[in-house]
């Protein structure tokens, strides 16, 4: 008797083709299998970072958990994730997740280094009070004459409000 309490028709059994059902239920048998148990495909690991390949379903739940987590946030690049360990060695966990595009927080930081080695630079040289100039003499010809004791940043200040006029 089928499910609706009524016996099935000669032409439904007829359909009924036992080489596609044997294959259904195997298709079925290994989605169960790759739910229950994910696998490790590989592990690269990076100065870095570290690239973990998983498969199976649940390696995908825990990638759109991740997803969703990133878009809920706003984040445009990288999201910090506190996570708890039960285990008191272990302790509070960070896991970084990063646009695969984008930049990790460390070639931030290490732009904004040199951001900073180069402005502070600019700061000595502004400080130092000498500047360089080429000068000509009464002949035409180029010499450089350096220049000692200048108030570099009142100069630079004054020309700049001179060509906004």
């Amino acid at each position: 008797m089928g499910s609706c309490g009524c016996q099935p028709d000669a032409e439904f059994s007829a359909l009924i083709n036992s080489t596609v059902v044997l294959a259904l239920i195997e298709r079925l048998e290994c989605a169960e299998d790759a739910i229950a148990n994910p696998l490790l495909t590989g592990i690269q690991i990076h100065e870095n970072s570290m690239d973990i390949g998983l498969k199976g379903a649940a390696a995908q739940i825990f990638a759109e958990a991740f997803a969703a987590q990133f878009k809920d946030s706003g984040a445009t690049n990288y999201l910090e994730v506190h996570l708890a360990s039960n285990d008191p060695a272990v302790g509070e966990l960070l896991v970084t997740l990063q646009r695969k595009q984008g930049k990790t927080p460390h070639q931030f930081r290490r732009e904004a280094e040199e951001r900073l080695e180069r402005a502070e630079a600019d700061i000595r040289r502004l400080d130092s009070g000498v500047i360089m100039t080429s000068e000509r003499n009464d002949f035409g010809e180029e010499y450089k004459c350096e220049r000692r004791g200048l108030d570099l940043r009142a100069m630079i200040d004054e020309a700049m409000e001179a060509g906004k006029r």
